[in-house]
């Protein structure tokens, strides 16, 4: 993938294999790779030659290259996301295998970090163990109103569940196993409720209570909602965004 770009494109800001600016500064551009973190190589086209001989009419502007130095097609404008890039990847070279690089840590694309905790009566429950589902991943403590007005909207959603496919999990932030108890007796709640007594896994994923997190079947962050859901369809609505 080759593609030209400037630093004040904001389409421009895609990952590529191979990249030229054009027209800034051997220093501007500098600071914009080191700002962003970016490790694929990155030319300097400083009086636009290279792009004039490629005929773009602005950037971004994208070629695809086989192997043999072939260009098989060029895209004019931003990719909208990761998966459209790969798409257009795969069907112009359909042999490239791209097996992504995935991270560790609770944020949107990584791996959701995993740990085992008991249930309030005493059973172990590790997070890989769901790998091959869908799981919603709730943080709460009993002293936060919203976090306990939400969850008979958890409730719902997992009663409404006609087959296997969907994990429902809550997460109890340093409280103690008879507080959870009369919360879970209280409202009737019959999916997983997990203990964190220490709070080591709260704080392992760095967000306040309540807050969700929704982890797709190989066990990758897709959704993360820091405020309370006000009805079991904005449930649904996040679980449909996967």
């Amino acid at each position: 993938m080759l593609t030209f770009w400037k630093i004040n494109c904001p389409a421009c800001q895609a990952i590529a294999m191979l990249t030229i600016n054009v027209g800034d500064s051997i220093l501007s551009a500098q600071n914009y790779v080191t700002s962003q973190n970016l490790t694929f190589p990155v030319l300097l086209d400083p009086r636009g030659g290279v792009a004039q001989t490629y005929g773009i009419p602005g950037v971004p502007v994208t070629f695809l290259i086989d192997s043999d130095g072939i260009l098989k097609a060029y895209k004019i404008g931003a990719f909208q996301s990761r998966q459209e890039m790969e798409d257009s990847l795969k069907s112009v070279l359909p042999s490239l295998v791209l097996i992504p690089k995935i991270g560790i840590g609770a944020e949107i694309g990584n791996a959701a970090p995993d740990f085992t905790l008991q249930t309030i009566d005493g059973q172990s429950i590790t997070l890989s163990k769901f790998q091959g589902k869908t799981v919603l991943l709730n943080f709460w403590v009993s002293s936060c109103a919203p976090c306990v007005t939400e969850m008979p909207y958890f409730q719902e959603v997992f009663d409404e569940q006609t087959n296997e496919d969907l994990a429902v999990v809550a997460i109890n932030c340093g409280e103690t196993s008879q507080t959870v108890q009369n919360i879970v007796d209280d409202l009737g709640l019959t999916f997983h409720m997990l203990l964190d007594p220490d709070g080591k896994v709260c704080t392992d994923y760095k967000r306040g209570a309540p807050t969700t997190f929704l982890i797709d079947s190989n066990g990758v962050i897709k959704a993360i909602r820091d405020e309370v859901f006000q009805n079991p369809e904005e449930i649904e609505i996040v679980l449909n965004s996967i």
